[in-house]
Order: C-alpha cells, then structure tokens, then sequence
C-alpha cells in the first residue's frame, strides 16, 4: 500500500468502525478514540472527557512535566470552518471558569496547567481545505484531517526506504570503516530532507514534536538569530544506511534513515522553506548498519540520553517481539507500533480470529488486536498492583530508562505471554460485562 492508497483508503477504514453505531454522539466518541489510539499512541479508553460542560475539550493528555495536549474531534457533519476558531474560545472560558464547577478530569486539568500553553489539535475526518488550515494557523492549532492522519500514520508504519538513494553534500568528512563523521551545511541538509521527506524519518522512534517544547524552540531561535552558531549548540545528528558511497563531497546513501535528531532535522528543514540561503553547518554521524539488528541498536542507545517516550522502544524489546509471535499463533495481533493493525488489508484483518478460550472475554466486536501499550497497563495495574502509575504515569515503566523499569521487567522476568495478556483479559471483562 502506498501513501496514495492509504489516503484513499482511510476515510473508508474509519467508516467502517463508526458506520455500526447510529447516534451521531456515539458515532464521533468512536472516532476520536479510533483516532487517538491509532494515529497519536494512546489508548483507546484513555483521557476521555465524554460529559456535559466539557468546554469543547474531548480528550487531553499530559507528557513530561510542562507538556499538555488537548483535543477536539469533529466526525462527518459536525465539523465546519467555525468550528476551529470555537474550540479557542472555549477553551479561553475553561481557563476562567470556577473550579468547582468543573467535571472530576477538567479540575484536574485545570489545575494541571501551567505556564507554558498547551498544544491544541483539531481532528476530523474530512479533507481539510486551504481556509480550514489557515483559520487553524490563525489560532495556533494543529489540525488533522483525514490526509494528515495518513501521512501520521505512513510516517510511523511503513518502511517506502529500502533501496531508496539519496546524496548529502558535506563540506568535510572522516571515514573510519562503516562510520563517517561529517560537518553539513544546513541548506544542504534541508536539502537532502526535501528529496526523501517521505521516508527519512521512518526509523527514528520519535517523530517531529513542532515548535512546541522548550528545546524545539531553542533551535528554532538559534536557527532565526544565529545559524552559524548551530553547530557549537546542536549535538549533531546520527543516519543509518545500507550503504555509503563517497563521491567527492557528496556522500550517496543507500536506504538513508534519519534515526536521532529528528527535531533538528524537521527544524532545519521548515527553517530552509523560510530562508533558502540558509547559513550554518551541523555535525553528521553516518553509519552503515550490517544487520536489522545493528539498526535497532544504534537507534536505541543513539536515543538513550535524550527525552523519548519510553513506549517507543517497545517496538524495539525482545520480550514484545516473542510475545508478539505466540500471540499471532493464538489468533490476536500484538500492536507493538500504534496504527499498524489499522493499514493491514482487511482480509489480513480478518484472519486474525482470536481463539475460542479467551474470546469469551472479550466484548463481541473486539478486533482481536491487542495494543501493547493496553497490555503493559494492564500488567502495571493488575500484577504489579499500581493502578494510579498505569494510568497516569506510565512513562515511569517504559524502556530504556524509566525510573521503575528495571523493578516492573526485571532482566530474568520470563517472556510469558500470559503476563501481558490475562490482565488485559481481566481489564476488557470487567469494562465490557461488569460495567
């Protein structure tokens, strides 16, 4: 499937799951949260507001200590141009609005909120035209339609790279065997993002955060007053290849992914749209990878001393990776990456038929696939008996630096399935037939 096809395709994917449900209130509950769990990571039962007086605020959520996200969906009919410039102004009464008069999670985010404003997102599943965007850009919300959700989602799930080759111009290189250490010129760099946006970033296991954390909007300011200083505050970037053939001061890379330094390459880029004379240069770490292994490493410890969300690395874990086979041999898709059961082709989809034991369990119209991360909540909250941290602050138990990783994965905890699954199995019971 390509980018194309996924584009075509979605709206048609998201249908199919809202098309069972006839209240239109329903119909958009279930969007936004096919929606935050497939194209933003997040669980699908979590941060819902789902009440009255809610101020516009559908779904929020916090990441670090200074980071707020809140959403607003808006599926079919519903949505309008007015809408966008609406959810502003709600939330401008939300912020004014007594405490006690708020719902339990709204106080909490009410207090939650800090100095820094948060990041507003607008989603719906329409294809967005230029005077939506721009009313949008006017009010500083970041807004997806159903195109934007594909390139998310294509940008997160798809390897388009292999094979592909692409040229970096440096102005000095050091070649010590499969590693080059180059210093680049910004423009050139942009300009090397530019002929391969579509796949650079398909390794690095964080994408673009915008202009929206404190760091981003250093070097977004670095790279407006002072570019030639870029390279003497930037710790540089790491690519990993397939191959790397030197020609002159152009380096051809074979199957090129950027793999650490996302934001500054993201930043660089939009920088260069601005200003195409662009100034500066910034230090390059180019490896040649020998295995899909090596790949995983190098992007795992290139990443470790910096501030990734822990759940990304699940895809890089053994433990998830075996889970993964025995659950697929049960008949339950492990999701490992958010949004990946979603791009299989429904009779792929379909094939994945759960099995009759466990089943029961599980409400009727359960797809019989199982996100990770439901399933590490699950296990924090069931077996480890710290419900509050699963759900609140679960990045505390996610790889590779955690603060509770280590006691919740211990190095001789036994890669059993049935750690993750059975508490996931009790948890969707209790939700579905308990109530």
């Amino acid at each position: 499937m390509s980018l194309l096809d996924l584009k075509s395709q979605l709206k048609n994917i998201v249908e199919q799951k809202v098309s069972v449900f006839k209240d239109p209130t329903e119909k958009g509950h279930v969007f936004l949260r096919w929606t935050l769990k497939n194209v933003f990571e997040k669980a699908e039962d979590e941060f819902f507001t789902d009440a009255p007086y809610d101020f516009g605020i559908d779904a929020y959520f916090e990441q670090g200590e200074d980071e707020v996200y809140i959403f607003q969906s808006k599926y079919g009919s519903s949505h309008s141009l007015n809408c966008i410039g609406e959810f502003r102004k709600d939330f401008e009464d939300f912020k004014q609005t007594e405490i006690d008069r708020l719902g339990l999670r709204l106080h909490d985010l009410n207090l939650s909120m800090k100095e820094d404003k948060p990041s507003w997102s607008y989603i719906t599943d329409v294809e967005l035209t230029q005077a939506e965007k721009e009313e949008a850009l006017k009010h500083s919300i970041e807004i997806y339609g159903i195109h934007e959700m594909a390139d998310e989602m294509w940008r997160r799930n798809v390897q388009p790279y292999k094979g592909k080759k692409a040229r970096l111009e440096v102005t000095s290189a050091l070649n010590h065997g499969n590693y080059y250490v180059c210093v680049v010129p910004l423009k050139s760099l942009a300009e090397f993002i530019d002929g391969s946006e579509e796949y650079i970033f398909q390794s690095n296991i964080r994408q673009w955060l915008q202009f929206r954390t404190k760091v981003n909007k250093q070097i977004r300011e670095t790279l407006k007053t002072g570019p030639r200083n870029f390279f003497k505050y930037n710790n540089g970037i790491t690519l990993v290849c397939d191959d790397i053939e030197p020609i002159g001061q152009v380096l051809q890379l074979v199957s090129p992914q950027i793999v650490n330094g996302a934001q500054t390459c993201s930043a660089v880029f939009v920088s260069w749209k601005e200003n195409p004379n662009l100034e500066g240069e910034v230090l390059a770490t180019i490896m040649k990878a020998v295995s899909p292994e090596d790949m995983n490493l190098i992007t795992r410890y290139r990443n470790s001393q910096n501030a990734i969300r822990g759940k990304d690395f699940v895809s890089l874990e053994d433990l998830h990776r075996e889970i993964r086979i025995v659950l697929k041999n049960l008949g339950y898709f492990y999701e490992i990456q958010a949004g990946s059961f979603a791009l299989l082709d429904p009779r792929d989809q379909s094939a994945y038929r759960g099995n009759e034991y466990y089943n029961k369990y599980l409400p009727s119209d359960h797809e019989n696939n199982i996100a990770s991360k439901d399933a590490i909540q699950a296990y924090i909250a069931g077996l480890k008996q710290n419900p509050s941290d699963a759900y609140g602050r679960l990045y505390k138990f996610m790889p590779p630096d955690g603060d509770n990783y280590k006691d919740a994965f211990p190095y001789d905890l036994q890669h059993d399935y049935r750690l993750f699954l059975y508490p996931y199995l009790a948890k969707e019971y209790a939700k579905h037939y308990l109530k």
